[in-house]
């Protein structure tokens, strides 16, 4: 037999003979307290030593040591007839002398142990000896001294972490976290206790934390007051020493003025604000605004307006008040710096020269001006998967297109924007659940295939959570723009089951590119049903928005009996002598205004306040062919594109226009001043709201988009005009790029220096 069976064998025998009641074990073993009969094997003590000598001390009872150590319990016994140690239980643990070296002449048995990561308190106690007497097992029952403790050594302290800290004006709300990694701290012995003082070092407040989270709320504290704290956690490092403390975590807060001022937009001459107090029982006593501790005036208390000021200076504007604490008045001021406006203008320098205006002289543009009402918005584009890639399979997939739209609107907010035009229809297709259009491509990859959510509803949801309006962005025509886009439509698809009414051309990279037939009124229909459907569905939409498609460029399809419209022309024109160009725009006219009186009565039948518009480009129409155009020389959408944008203007059919003005200040053909103030002079005297749409992703096109200051500069010439209520982005993806630099320099500048604090909407909306 093999010494690993003999070992085996005796550890199997030894469990059974001291588990089973009845058997020789328990027959055969002697106490004094049972039978009067003395064991033969007496225990003596048992100690413990680490270097390697026998401890001989029994009084010692406890033994401190580090993790990772070796040590060695020493049982000494009186042994006078040399029996055979059989085995050794400790601590509920059985020992045979394979497992323990017995010195026989000293009559110890040592057994080698190691703490390994055991940190804490053991107790090691020899609970029962074995041993052969004439081919019988006996034992021994030690009740007296045969206790030793083994404490590993460890620092017990809890991981405290401040989770929230919310400041009032006189109370505080901290969150505390307190875990205990290893499950091991008792905290009725080691309490963590969290100590709040005041700016003379009193303690105002203190209050024992308990394990997980701990919502502490401290009232009464003292207004517009900085204080401290510190959580204290005690601990024993198990090496004699008993219970220390240490700061777990310090830091601070301060209670805030009782007062919320708010400034309105900055004037020259005069401070516009508004003021609330925010805690009871304080007594606003009076108000000032002074010049460098100079007073200047003494201000009304329900004054929200102070006038006949110097232009561009900086003030302070002082609020005196007073409250009780603790039986004892406080009297207290608080100062807000306010200012004037000083409007300052400056030409605007390209290539070291500065640029003509087109009513003579240079281009100028004024010093920014804290604006309190305005749209700032940004474009999300869907189409091609710009903005947002395609969603991956799977629930991970689907969760992580969520995460990526919080995180847009995210990153929206922190720009402090307060509108998005996201892209549901980018192709004739739909980034909602619809009956009208099928899901879009650039979901998933597939026209058609479920995502397995409303991306249009999770969005919409998200961005009013936000207090960001979202207007939904359509391109009412466009089917493909190429064949095999066009290969690839589901049957489901209006223009797959319509063939009849698209029209079709081949651009000049040779690339065919479909649209519906804008003048086939069965199309006007369909466009009018796509719009009330999404009305329906979503009654909180804050827009329905149009870009720049509309016809085939004229350059593609022209304006005769070649047309592929020719035929739809004669059949609807409304009178003989109506050219092809006149039907072309009467009929994109229809849809905008059938689209817009559908709007309009969903408003009034259901107390909304949706807006339809039009993003077009930027140039209606040059002056060289139309006496009433801009002062440009480039492509113009009314030729090419057959929209007449200007008309819908002035029959106010549309809430707002956004031309996209994507050029500098010194692009020849068209100049940004050019046509800002072109489209001012157009909506002036009517209802129609102007946003500039503006092109930050021109950086990626570098000349002369590589001076940080381009996007900037032109944010200030919309601020010379009283007609621009506002701007929005082209595209999303540039307001959180990483490159190039100018960009990136450019959108921090206006983060950081214009756009510090939200802006109201410019209009009645559902968002707040």
């Amino acid at each position: 037999m093999t010494i690993l069976n003999k070992i085996i064998n005796r550890k199997v025998l030894f469990a059974l003979l001291v588990t089973i009641l009845g058997l020789t074990i328990v027959a055969c073993k002697k106490t004094p307290v049972e039978d009067d009969v003395v064991s033969l094997v007496e225990f003596k003590g048992i100690s413990l030593s680490i270097d390697g000598e026998v401890n001989d001390d029994f009084e010692e009872k406890e033994y401190y040591l580090d993790r990772q150590n070796d040590y060695q319990i020493n049982v000494f016994l009186e042994n006078e007839l040399d029996l055979q140690i059989i085995g050794l239980k400790i601590s509920n643990i059985y020992y045979l002398d394979t497992d323990f070296t017995y010195d026989k002449v000293n009559g110890v048995v040592m057994i080698q142990k190691n703490t390994e990561n055991n940190i804490g308190i053991h107790d090691i106690v020899l609970e029962e000896i074995v041993y052969e007497n004439d081919n019988d097992l006996e034992s021994n029952l030690p009740t007296e001294n045969n206790k030793i403790k083994l404490f590993v050594k460890a620092r017990f302290t809890p991981v405290i972490r401040l989770l929230e800290k919310e400041e009032l004006s006189n109370k505080a709300v901290l969150l505390f976290e307190v875990t205990d990694r290893d499950r091991l701290i008792d905290f009725s012995v080691s309490p963590v206790e969290l100590f709040v003082y005041d700016e003379n070092s009193n303690l105002v407040y203190e209050q024992t934390l308990g394990l997980y989270e701990n919502e502490i709320i401290i009232e009464g504290l003292k207004i517009d007051h900085n204080f401290t704290f510190e959580v204290k956690a005690s601990y024993d490092v198990y090496d004699g020493s008993g219970f220390l403390e240490h700061v777990a975590i310090q830091g601070d807060f301060s209670t805030k003025p009782p007062i919320d001022i708010t400034f309105a937009i900055e004037e020259e001459h005069e401070i516009n604000y508004n003021y609330l107090i925010t805690a009871e029982n304080i007594t606003l006593d009076k108000i000032t605004l002074t010049l460098d501790e100079t007073l200047i005036t003494d201000v009304q208390l329900d004054a929200t307006k102070i006038t006949d000021l110097e232009s561009g200076t900086y003030y302070d504007l002082n609020f005196y008040y007073s409250y009780v604490h603790d039986d004892l008045t406080i009297e207290n001021v608080f100062t807000i710096p306010a200012n004037t406006f000083e409007l300052i203008y400056t030409d605007v320098i390209r290539s070291g020269s500065t640029v003509p205006h087109w009513q003579g002289g240079n281009v100028k543009i004024p010093n920014y001006r804290r604006q309190e009402e305005e749209l700032r918005a940004v474009w999300i584009s869907t189409v091609s998967n710009i903005d947002i890639a395609r969603m991956q399979p799977g629930e991970a997939g689907k969760q992580l297109y969520k995460d990526t739209i919080k995180l847009m609107l995210d990153n929206v907010k922190a720009m402090n924007m307060n509108a998005v035009f996201f892209q549901i229809r980018p192709m004739n297709d739909a980034f909602y659940r619809s009956e009208l259009a099928p899901w879009s491509r650039y979901i998933t990859g597939e026209e058609g295939a479920n995502p397995g959510f409303d991306i249009l509803e999770f969005a919409l949801e998200e961005a009013h959570l936000r207090g960001i309006e979202l207007h939904a962005w359509l391109n009412p025509y466009r089917v493909a723009t190429s064949e095999t886009m066009l290969q690839g439509m589901t049957p489901t698809n209006f223009a797959f089951r319509n063939p009849d009414l698209l029209m079709q051309a081949t651009n000049s990279s040779g690339a065919l590119n479909t649209i519906l037939d804008p003048g086939e009124p069965e199309v006007q229909t369909y466009i009018t049903d796509v719009i009330s459907e999404i009305m329906e569905n979503y009654p909180t939409i804050n827009g329905i928005h149009f870009d720049d498609y509309f016809y085939l460029d004229t350059s593609m399809i022209g304006a005769n009996s070649e047309s592929p419209d020719y035929e739809t022309y004669l059949e609807y024109r409304e009178y003989p002598e109506q050219t092809i160009e006149e039907f072309r725009r009467n009929s994109v006219t229809k849809t905008i205004r059938a689209i817009y009186e559908d709007v309009e009565a969903f408003n009034t039948t259901n107390d909304t306040f949706i807006k339809f518009g039009i993003s077009p480009s930027g140039i209606w129409d040059n002056i060289g062919s139309n006496p009433e155009g801009s002062h440009t020389t480039g492509w113009s959408h009314l030729r090419a594109l057959n929209a007449d944008t200007k008309h819908w203007i002035e029959e106010g059919i549309i809430h707002y226009i956004i031309p996209q003005i994507y050029w500098d200040f010194n692009t020849s053909a068209a100049r940004y001043a050019n046509l800002v103030d072109w489209w001012s002079n157009v909506v002036e005297g009517t209802s129609v709201y102007l946003l500039i749409g503006m092109g930050p992703y021109r950086y990626r096109d570098n000349s002369p988009w590589r001076n940080s200051q381009s996007l900037p500069e032109q944010l200030r010439y919309n601020q010379s005009s009283d007609q621009v209520s506002g701007q929005v982005f082209f595209t999303y993806r540039d307001i959180a790029a990483t490159s190039p630099q100018p960009l990136v320099d450019a959108i921090t500048f206006i983060r950081e220096n214009y756009w510090t604090s939200p802006a109201n909407l410019p209009w009645e909306s559902n968002v707040e």
